[in-house]
């Protein structure tokens, strides 16, 4: 998915790979937490579903359309 991103959108590509950075700075920076507040987490997994459905929908939109070709 991250590939073909690169590909057809890159703004769409960097904006994914600095999300995908956050996701994986938050779960080294809570790691060793046993407990983090729910708002926390809420916000974390709000911002992680957010940023995989827009690059699904990127990915799909572009694997249609080349499929038309």
């Amino acid at each position: 998915m991250l590939t073909n991103l690169v590909y057809k959108s890159p703004d769409l590509a960097a904006d994914y790979i600095t999300q995908l950075a956050k996701t994986y700075r938050y779960i080294l920076d809570k790691k060793f937490e046993n407990l983090v507040p729910i708002r926390t987490e809420l916000d974390f997994l709000e911002s992680y579903l957010s940023s995989s459905a827009s690059a699904t929908r990127a990915a799909s939109v572009s694997m249609r359309r080349s499929m038309r070709r």
